[in-house]
């Protein structure tokens, strides 16, 4: 399911939204670093049972925090 999650504009919308009001990588700014985000990640992955379209599951993450 998520595969397909990610191919649709319903997740493109979301994730713009969650870079627009979350600008920055939100574990680099625990840091103390001001890192742009580039990423949109679930904090409760979708395959955990994550609500794949809610902005209170998502967070903003530079690319490295995100492969990481």
């Amino acid at each position: 399911m998520a595969g397909r999650f990610y191919n649709k504009q319903q997740w493109r919308r979301l994730r713009r939204q969650q870079l627009q009001r979350q600008p920055l990588c939100v574990l680099c700014e625990e840091l103390g670093d001001l890192v742009p985000a580039s990423q949109v990640d679930h904090v409760r992955a979708i395959s955990d049972g994550g609500a794949p379209a809610d902005l209170n599951n998502l967070r903003s993450l530079c690319a490295s925090c995100h492969t990481a």
